[in-house]
């Protein structure tokens, strides 16, 4: 049986009244529901604000947390707002656009009523502690006086509104890094222990590329020379262009990969443990000329490796890491990972054929660190991944499991018999259908 058992939850998945899942009542008591389970872990998705397509990979800011988290309930509580709102009429997905404009005129009354008490001297103090959560706010009031239009189009400001919007911002900010704080803190009282997921990259547009330019391979009119993706893979035969501007680390060296470490940094005070996305990037990564759509167009380059993760280590020697180091690897990537003792990842979905040709000479190739999945946000629930077997693979998992009634707790108990820690999503503890599934990677 596994030493540790963890529960793959995305903040806004919870229950909601408001159109999505908050920092609010509901998250402490799925955290109640989660030690009652036996499970040791909640892992979560970046938390950070989404961007293009609804995506935490693709935030505005390493730094600032999504805003629509603030729980109205919190706000309330604080007497902020006099009266708790009327619920939001809720549908099976997430309606981005609909939250916030339900939610958005309620934070207004709440900053409104924290500004007459004297906020703004909290805020120059919060902005003391957390300058880059500064430089998100002044990054995200820009674009709402530029209509949203990418950073490299934008003018001189020349309106006084522009330092409210900044203050505004800072607000919901700082609201939601105290909700945070204290919903981390009940975790851990209550022995689970948080992991949180980074990205390799950051958005193009984002307050750490409008703010440090030097760090990306930029033209002289800001645009994107090169962009990321990665070559053809299990998740697509066409690879996938996601569009993320590629670091400048010839001039990162210089200053000690200052960027990338700040934010891994910053996320071991949010979390108890960093899954790093895209781990096999810090050893090659995949670079596309930004002209072309086609991901197949690209080639491989050398990353900072091992002299990135000394420098992290030697600032941070107790930060725990989780590797995701899926897809077609080279040698050196899996080297890199031990160099550190960093846990890898491992996904039933991918493996379990070779699960079947030899079970426990499979088990003994594995890390005994290595990390269990039935998958992860990126895959299909166990419901749509079966739908999608032949006939004659889902007879090949029958036999392997015993004919279990559900081969969906077959799979759970597979993964905890044989990991030491592993990780379940949600949808499959609850046999949801796949239209249920997180993301789908695109080609």
């Amino acid at each position: 049986m596994a030493k540790n058992k963890g529960l793959l939850f995305p903040v806004y998945s919870l229950p909601g009244k408001y159109g999505i899942g908050d920092f609010g009542k509901e998250a402490y008591k799925l955290v109640d529901i989660i030690k009652e389970a036996g499970f040791d872990y909640w892992q979560l998705l970046p938390l950070n604000p989404i961007s293009y397509g609804h995506s935490p990979y693709m935030a505005f800011s390493s730094y600032a947390i999504e805003e629509l988290y603030v729980s109205l309930d919190d706000l309330v509580d604080r007497g902020y707002l006099k009266r708790k709102p009327s619920t939001l009429e809720c549908t099976n997905k997430v309606d981005y656009e609909k939250a916030l404009e339900f939610k958005s005129p309620y934070y207004k009354k709440a900053y409104d009523k924290f500004v007459s008490e004297g906020g703004y001297e909290v805020l120059d103090e919060f902005t003391s502690d957390f300058p880059e959560i500064l430089e998100y706010a002044r990054f995200v009031s820009r674009k709402e006086l530029f209509n949203h239009a990418p950073w490299n189009t934008w003018e001189e400001i020349k309106t006084l509104k522009y330092q409210e919007r900044v203050n505004y911002h800072l607000f919901l900010q700082y609201i939601l890094l105290d909700e945070w704080n204290k919903l981390h803190e009940y975790c851990n009282k209550k022995g689970i222990k948080v992991i949180g997921d980074v990205p390799f990259y950051v958005g193009y547009d984002s307050a750490e590329v409008f703010y440090n330019r030097e760090d990306f391979l930029l033209d002289e009119k800001g645009n994107s020379t090169f962009v990321a993706g990665v070559a053809p893979d299990v998740f697509s035969d066409l690879g996938q262009r996601w569009g993320n501007p590629i670091y400048n680390f010839e001039h990162m060296k210089k200053n000690g990969y200052k960027l990338i470490i700040d934010r891994l940094l910053y996320a071991s005070e949010l979390y108890d443990i960093v899954r790093i996305d895209h781990f096999r990037a810090f050893d090659t990564y995949y670079v596309i000329p930004a002209q072309y759509d086609d991901a197949r167009i690209g080639e491989w380059k050398l990353g900072p490796a091992y002299d990135l993760f000394d420098k992290l280590f030697e600032q941070a020697p107790d930060m725990k890491i989780i590797a995701e180091d899926l897809g077609d690897l080279r040698p050196e990537v899996l080297e890199l990972r031990d160099h550190y003792n960093l846990p890898g990842m491992n996904i039933l979905e991918f493996t379990i054929w070779d699960w079947m040709k030899d079970k426990e000479g499979y088990k003994k190739t594995l890390k005994p660190n290595c990390i269990g999945y039935i998958g992860t946000h990126d895959n299909e629930t166990v419901n749509g991944w079966l739908s999608n077997r032949t006939a004659e693979e889902v007879s090949r998992l029958n036999e392997f499991f015993g004919h279990p009634e559900s081969i969906e707790d077959a799979m759970i108990k597979f993964g905890m018999d044989n990991f030491e820690t592993f990780i379940i999503a949600a949808q499959d503890v609850l046999h949801l259908p796949a239209e249920t599934r997180i993301n789908t990677p695109y080609s």
